[in-house]
């Protein structure tokens, strides 16, 4: 290795240190927070890794950078902005729920070229862990990429033989974090609509996610919401006992058994009358489920499938008509599809084997569980189908003849949803949405089967084949269902007010003060101060507890309905905020726990901290305390005022804060009003 490329590994140093499970610097979501400094001497050339910026986009499936990124000059910046950047993009490649682009602070340095700068890497909520993995893999290959560049510039014989190949490396990194993602496909689609529609998010684990908070605050598990009885969850995914349940409601189920062996399913079968269908009794997703079944073997073939899966078989009679699923809420039809059977249409040119490339290379067809659609293998089932036509896959199909390929139109096992919302027939919606009374869901996804989802099923026949306790809504279809149901479920975006107080002196009593004007405007309102947290007069701990714990456990309580918290330590300083945003900031002072003077080292750090995280979250107004002497100066887009510290000054200024955040019912913006993110202004706010 030559000493050119000793160096360039050595010119750069990243120190990912500091993870904020809260939000800073007017974030919304999680950041790990990475210093980056470079060594002393010119910075190497990043010429060779800005060309392979294409490969490493194709590999996560980014779109390129920015030209101006590449024209920026060798440097520690140029560094930052790549690292930002791929590991952002490792982590939602590998279905980690990133929506932000992550941020960079710079410290002043006028007089001489950048050696720091600090990135902020957003995280999934309740995932540090994950980021630090993809900024150490990112960092890993830069390295690597670099090393080997240099080397090339130098023509050193003594080289690595083979340059890193950035594709492979960075798939294996995205696979090996993928584990990791939200299993399923709802629940990153419901986080991304969270984050569309400024709804607040905490993770609670076991991909169980708190959207909102406090009295407006509601859980869900995927499609599971926090009022979905666990009896009838369970109950509905067995589909043996749900059809009989439904049977007894009056409402059309197929016929059918329970089979315990392979000789039973035959019986059943002819005693039911072929075809039939045969899957698992407790699985969904249409796992092992086998349709159309024609003949003894079929069934024999179908029922060793569905046993590898599950020890409980259901073989019903098949009921021909078309697949339909609709999602219904809470006494509501939501949205309606149509799942067409997998396959292929002839264009009178093309082979059977060309039409179905043609069909997988749609964008939206994959093999993992957030791809909206799935690929259609050419496999024993699709064969045995094109034989029944007398086909084979090099056969070339007449123009418009349609090919099945999948007996099930499942999306799950390849089939294609078509909406069909408007078309639906009440009679119809009604049928589906008795189905999900009957057995006691509130949200639930209803397969019926008929020949027209615009007429009756009263005249035209059809049943209910299955009811989907824990529906996946779809991307491809209804995108916008995930939005659609956070908005039925939460009230007024799920947010309630919040005041931050931030270094008030112990026996202030501020954050009491408040709680109490909100409290006599009829709200339940959490607060907490250097004594502890407490709900109106009721004390919630024996003692003191952290900020950052405090405004966790307030904002958790499903009954209150206002939170006030008060900061004096140094809490937000490293953790973030226990929230993204707020309706009321008010500077009491520049108290800190420990004892800490304003003009130590230590103390000015964590106010820094503070502020930067303090600052932009407000979205309302901002109130500062006579003789405090923090200067705000510097940040746009706020309302200001001064208060006077006397004590008949501050109660009414009390008084007015309660009715301030008050307005508009508790109402708050989504986003934060205009703040200029960048560094300076941080800097300035330093004591």
């Amino acid at each position: 290795m030559n000493a050119a490329a000793k160096e360039a590994v050595r010119w750069l140093q990243a120190d990912p240190g500091q993870g904020y499970a809260g939000f800073a610097l007017g974030a919304r979501q999680p950041a790990l927070r990475v210093q980056l400094a470079a060594a002393a001497g010119p910075a190497p050339h990043l010429d060779g890794i800005w060309a392979q910026a294409a490969e490493w986009a194709e590999a996560l499936g980014e779109a390129a950078l920015p030209d101006s990124w590449a024209a920026q000059p060798d440097g520690l910046e140029k560094a930052g902005l790549w690292l930002l950047h791929w590991s952002t993009a490792l982590q939602r490649s590998a279905g980690l729920p990133v929506f932000e682009a992550g941020r960079m602070t710079r410290p002043r340095q006028p007089d001489r070229q950048l050696s720091q700068l600090t990135l902020w890497l957003p995280c999934a909520p309740g995932r540090l862990d994950t980021a630090r993995t993809a900024f150490a893999a990112i960092v890993e290959l830069f390295e690597d990429c670099l090393l080997a560049h240099c080397a090339d510039m130098a023509s050193d014989p003594s080289a690595p033989p083979a340059r890193p190949v950035p594709a492979a490396r960075l798939k294996t990194a995205r696979e090996q974090l993928s584990s990791r993602a939200p299993q399923g496909a709802n629940t990153p689609r419901l986080l991304r609509a969270a984050f569309e529609l400024g709804i607040p998010v905490w993770p609670l684990g076991r991909d169980v996610y708190r959207y909102g908070q406090g009295s407006r605050a509601r859980w869900l598990d995927s499609t599971f919401t926090d009022t979905t009885s666990n009896i009838a969850s369970r109950l509905a995914r067995d589909k043996a006992w749900a059809a009989t349940r439904l049977s007894e409601a009056g409402i059309p189920v197929p016929r059918h058994r329970l089979v315990a062996d392979a000789d039973h399913a035959v019986r059943v079968a002819r005693e039911l009358g072929f075809p039939v269908v045969v899957k698992p009794a407790d699985l969904d997703g249409g796992r092992g489920v086998s349709a159309g079944l024609r003949d003894e073997e079929a069934v024999r073939a179908a029922f060793e499938r569905a046993q590898r899966l599950s020890q409980r078989i259901l073989l019903e009679q098949h009921v021909h008509g078309r697949d339909y699923r609709l999602t219904v809420h809470a006494g509501e039809l939501l949205w309606a599809i149509e799942r067409v059977p997998g396959g292929v249409t002839g264009d009178g040119r093309r082979s059977v084997a060309e039409l179905l490339a043609e069909l997988n290379a749609d964008p939206r067809r994959g093999e993992g569980a957030h791809a909206p659609l799935k690929r259609l293998q050419l496999d024993e089932e699709a064969r045995s189908l094109l034989a029944e036509s007398g086909l084979d896959e090099h056969a070339i199909p007449a123009p418009g003849r349609f090919m099945a390929l999948r007996r099930s139109a499942n999306v799950a096992s390849g089939g294609m949803p078509v909406a069909v919302n408007a078309a639906v027939h009440p009679d119809n919606a009604r049928l589906a949405l008795r189905a999900a009374s009957a057995l006691g869901l509130d949200l639930a996804g209803v397969d019926l089967l008929l020949p027209d989802i615009g007429r009756s099923w009263r005249e035209s026949g059809g049943s209910v084949c299955e009811v989907n306790g824990q529906p996946q809504l779809g991307a491809t279809t209804g995108p916008h269902l995930y939005g659609e149901l956070l908005k039925r479920l939460l009230r007024k975006g799920g947010r309630i007010p919040i005041a931050l107080i931030l270094g008030a002196a112990p026996g202030s009593l501020l954050a009491q003060g408040l709680a109490r004007e909100l409290g006599a405007a009829g709200l339940r309102v959490g607060w907490s101060d250097e004594r502890g947290a407490a709900i109106g007069e009721q004390w919630l701990t024996a003692g003191p507890v952290g900020s950052f714990a405090a405004g966790r456990m307030l904002l958790g309580d499903r009954s209150v309905e206002a939170v006030v918290l008060s900061v004096s330590d140094q809490e937000v300083a490293l953790h973030g905020l226990p929230f993204e945003r707020c309706d009321l900031l008010l500077f009491a002072g520049h108290h800190l726990a420990g004892g800490l003077e304003l003009d130590s080292a230590q103390a000015a750090t964590a106010w820094k901290e503070t502020l930067m995280s303090a600052l932009p979250a407000c979205s309302g107004v901002v109130l500062q305390l006579e003789g405090t002497g923090l200067d705000a100066s510097g940040w746009s887009g706020l309302t200001r005022a001064r208060i006077d510290s006397t004590p008949r000054r501050r109660e009414e200024a009390i008084t007015l804060m309660a009715r301030r955040m008050l307005q508009g019912n508790g109402r708050v913006a989504s986003k934060p009003r205009s703040i200029p993110p960048a560094p300076r202004p941080l800097a300035s706010l330093a004591p």
